[in-house]
């Protein structure tokens, strides 16, 4: 459910933050002009706040007296007339100063609460287990309550909750659930987002838990080519082209490849797998070279979808069928605008998102208790109950009572969020959907497995595990909006042309000629700024001269 609050709410919000730092959000036309429009979509209502916002601007850029600041609110109010409410130019003006609305979440902007009608607390601290219930408020199996104890603050924790369930999404391949007539598996791409030295190093803890299983992979093989290279010494020459090679199996896939050598990767893992890397730079590099760049199968990936891939050169040819590897990356907010360049190719809604905080305090951590044979302990758990678990076919099916409540969440946050980020942003949201139901059937198999041992081949989702996953999906939305506040501006040409115009036509008198306009521009582009305007019904032609609307 929703908590919501107007857009008026928000832009008062929005001037109350700005006001109380004494940023200059407007330091000159281009952007004064925009931010004015803004505030004039809320009409008169919106005139005080903008003064607020105006008062910091420099002198020099200031209005000459209150009738000329009223002159130019009342371009303002003409220039968005019949446009709805509007708080685009603001937002992303505060971001360019790096207010992100992410860390201004508190009474200021809306919030979302998952249904929890009767919901009891999780498991509280023990010697054993820590307190996980800011971050799931149901109990969690048993094995993944131990892992948690390695992880020492709350941010960790839920990192490597995320990461652990994106490593087993992958491992117990047999598992699926009903989407919309299309039976789905669980794996999942996550995204830690944090400063330097801030704590990501828990993705690489979290990595261990699965080197048990990888190492068993990797000795398989191993002893595998040994075989058959001594098969092949003891072949006739003229035969050994009829030898056919082993396969190299390994869980974790690399980052730092070809496109070739990954699909190679992932045909012989028959889909599954994980690209594990601390630094999301290792796997931008490898998207961004000429031989690398396999964002159409990470793309594919998530939904399951086959992967091709066809080169001339010794008629190379792959087809996975049933891709269903996944992605736990690391990185700062540096390295984001990098790796996901645009919202509009869908690698970004594709992920889940998580993020720390600036970590300034010493860690006195010289003494702190060796965790290796914690990690050991879970690592043996989860490859053995892992396999066995891919011994048969588990469907995990919903009741109507889980679906209504991921129904009337997610029908009120999709209008929410497109209200305040943006349309491109809706593609995230309905793949937060999406995720629930993928972590509410990983968590009911691994609640089913420790308490029943045996799993039926149809298995009902638990209450338990669904509302776990729309708190841990709900929070991630919200690490999601912060992130794509960190995308490039697809739309930042546009907006800045549409600027220039607004300058342009608000330097102009209320009548001009084609000679009152900048001598910077050329006739043609002249006659095409007002064959514009008088499309949009800006201006009016009497003879050879322009009225502005009035």
């Amino acid at each position: 459910m929703i908590q919501k609050k107007s857009k008026y709410e928000i832009l008062c919000a929005c001037v109350d933050l700005v006001c109380e730092r004494g940023i200059d959000l407007v330091p000159t036309y281009l952007e004064w002009f925009p931010i004015g429009c803004d505030c004039a979509t809320f009409g008169e209502a919106g005139k005080s706040l903008f003064e607020r916002l105006s008062a910091f601007t420099s002198p020099d850029h200031k209005c000459k007296d209150q009738s000329e600041f009223d002159r130019a609110w009342g371009a303002m109010l003409r220039h968005v007339a019949g446009k709805g409410e509007d708080i685009g130019n603001i937002l992303a003006q505060m971001k360019r100063h790096g207010i992100l609305l992410k860390d201004h979440w508190g009474e200021k902007f809306p919030k979302f609460s998952a249904p929890s009608p009767g919901l009891n607390q999780a498991q509280q601290t023990t010697e054993e287990y820590v307190d996980y219930s800011f971050l799931c408020p149901r109990s969690l199996p048993q094995s993944f309550e131990r892992a948690l104890t390695l992880a020492p603050t709350p941010g960790q924790r839920e990192a490597l909750l995320w990461a652990l369930l994106a490593g087993l999404g992958s491992f117990c391949d047999t598992v699926r659930y009903n989407s919309r007539g299309h039976m789905m598996r669980t794996h999942l791409y996550y995204a830690l987002i944090a400063p330097a030295a801030s704590g990501k190093s828990i993705i690489s803890t979290a990595r261990k838990l699965f080197d048990t299983y990888n190492r068993a992979l990797r000795e398989k093989s191993a002893i595998e080519w040994k075989e058959f290279k001594e098969l092949r010494k003891n072949t006739p020459p003229a035969d050994r082209e009829l030898l056919e090679q082993p396969i190299s199996k390994s869980f974790f896939l690399p980052g730092d490849t070809t496109a070739s050598a990954l699909y190679a990767s992932i045909r012989d893992n028959e889909g599954s797998g994980a690209i594990w890397e601390s630094e999301i730079d290792t796997l931008t590099r490898s998207l961004k070279n000429e031989m690398g760049n396999f964002s159409d199968a990470l793309r594919n990936n998530w939904g399951s979808e086959p992967i091709t891939y066809n080169r001339k050169k010794d008629r190379e040819m792959l087809y996975i069928e049933d891709a269903h590897f996944s992605v736990v990356l690391a990185g700062t907010e540096g390295q984001i605008p990098k790796f996901l360049q645009s919202a509009e190719n869908g690698l970004f809604s594709r992920f889940a998102f998580g993020s720390l905080p600036l970590d300034l305090n010493w860690d006195d951590n010289y003494e702190r208790e060796d965790v290796s044979p914690i990690i050991k302990e879970l690592a043996d758990y989860f490859s053995v109950t892992g396999q066995e678990l891919n011994q048969a076919r588990h469907n995990v099916k919903f009741t109507r009572q889980q679906y209504k409540w991921h129904s009337t969440f997610f029908s009120s946050a999709l209008p929410e969020t497109a209200s305040l980020f943006g349309a491109p942003f809706s593609a995230s949201v309905k793949r937060l959907g999406e995720m629930v139901f993928r972590v509410a059937s990983i968590l009911t198999i691994w609640e089913r497995q420790e308490r029943e041992g045996m799993i039926p081949f149809n298995v009902e989702c638990t209450d338990d595990a669904f509302i776990n996953a729309l708190y841990l999906c709900e929070r991630s939305l919200w690490e999601s909006a912060g992130v794509f506040q960190l995308l490039p501006d697809a739309d930042i040409k546009a907006s800045k042309r549409d600027r220039e115009r607004m300058l342009i036509y608000n330097s102009l008198p209320s009548t001009f000629t084609l000679d009152d306009m900048p001598l910077s521009m050329g006739k043609s582009s002249k006659y095409r700024l007002l064959d514009r305007w008088l499309i949009e019904g800006a201006i009016h032609k009497q003879g050879n001269s322009y009225t502005k609307a009035a």
